[in-house]
């Protein structure tokens, strides 16, 4: 089975063009059309690059022989995939877990860092995907792909792809497929920008609230003792803390019980309790006056000085410089 290896979007896309695509020559500004090689059958991929870090990509495709290939990817990011025609495998080879998309299907994906993917020749394939990455996270201070990926992705769903069967999610791809603005418009990128966030913050929000625990839990004195060692845990590296799976593992309780549990005795979630130890000692950094501003958010867990900026003022009600200048 050939094997690729993949740097970003547009690389999945070019790293085929020699054994399956035909890259035509990019359509518009941030828009490229790949043609399947004859042998392999017809149709085509349109990638269009959007702002923030997004990718909607439409597929139509109809293939001449069973299509199979693995991967590896070396970029983190996110596919909302509405499959409208046709069956596909893919192996997640990490967990060997074998996941299926087919007609009618609206899944959630995160990728896999390699595994294989498997086109079948009996139906024509046609779908439209949402793809973001990091970029897009970083345009918000609480939602870095690390938190959603650690606290509400990796411990809600405990797997890699998820069904979603939101009515809303539905309707707003099946307008995508429907737009008929000219390719070439700003209108058109604008119009799959709006749907393409709308879409994801349905997705999150339903993900996050339909998951989110609001009951209290029974909790034994063993089970207060293993809540009490994580936040243990926590105190003692909350720079580069165990993600909610790792941290679960370490003191012996299921992440259900951790997260609710946690917030039940001690009045916050986990990553809510990390930042305000982050916060508490960043403040502490600042008044003491020896470190500036970038180097005391790397000093409590933050790559990214504007995330962290907003962070310290949404506690503490000033910007850390301000602070600094007051107290220095």
């Amino acid at each position: 089975m050939k094997q690729y290896r993949i740097n970003d979007m547009k690389d999945y896309y070019s790293q085929f063009s020699s054994d399956i695509l035909l890259e035509k020559k990019d359509t518009y500004t941030n828009q490229s059309q790949y043609n399947l090689c004859n042998d392999i059958g017809k149709g085509n991929f349109e990638l269009i690059s959007l702002d923030g870090g997004i990718e909607v990509c439409f597929a139509d495709m109809k293939f001449k022989n069973k299509l199979e290939y693995e991967y590896q990817l070396d970029f983190n990011c996110f596919e909302i995939i509405y499959c409208m025609k046709g069956h596909m495998k893919f192996n997640n080879k990490k967990t060997d877990t074998l996941h299926t998309i087919q007609k009618e299907d609206i899944k959630f994906i995160r990728n896999s860092s390699y595994g294989w993917e498997s086109f079948s020749t009996s139906d024509d394939w046609e779908s439209i995907s949402i793809i973001f990455n990091n970029q897009f996270f970083n345009q918000f201070p609480e939602l870095t792909v690390d938190t959603l990926d650690e606290q509400a992705l990796e411990s809600l769903i405990n797997d890699m792809m998820v069904e979603i069967t939101i009515p809303d999610v539905k309707v707003a791809f099946n307008q995508i497929h429907r737009c008929n603005l000219p390719k070439d418009s700003t209108c058109r990128i604008l119009y799959l920008q709006s749907k393409a966030i709308e879409i994801i913050s349905l997705i999150l929000k339903e993900m996050i609230i339909k998951n989110e625990p609001n009951q209290n839990l029974i909790l034994k004195n063993d089970d207060i003792d293993k809540l009490q060692y994580a936040k243990e845990i926590i105190n003692n590296d909350y720079v580069n803390p165990l993600s909610i799976n790792e941290l679960s593992k370490h003191i012996g309780l299921n992440t259900f019980k951790l997260k609710v549990g946690f917030k039940q005795i001690y009045n916050t979630t986990i990553y809510g309790y990390i930042r305000d130890l982050r916060m508490e000692k960043a403040r502490e950094y600042l008044i003491e006056g020896q470190k500036n501003v970038i180097e005391i958010a790397n000093m409590v867990g933050y790559s990214n000085p504007s995330h962290f900026s907003a962070a310290f003022k949404k506690k503490f009600g000033v910007n850390p410089s301000e602070l600094k200048r007051k107290t220095g």
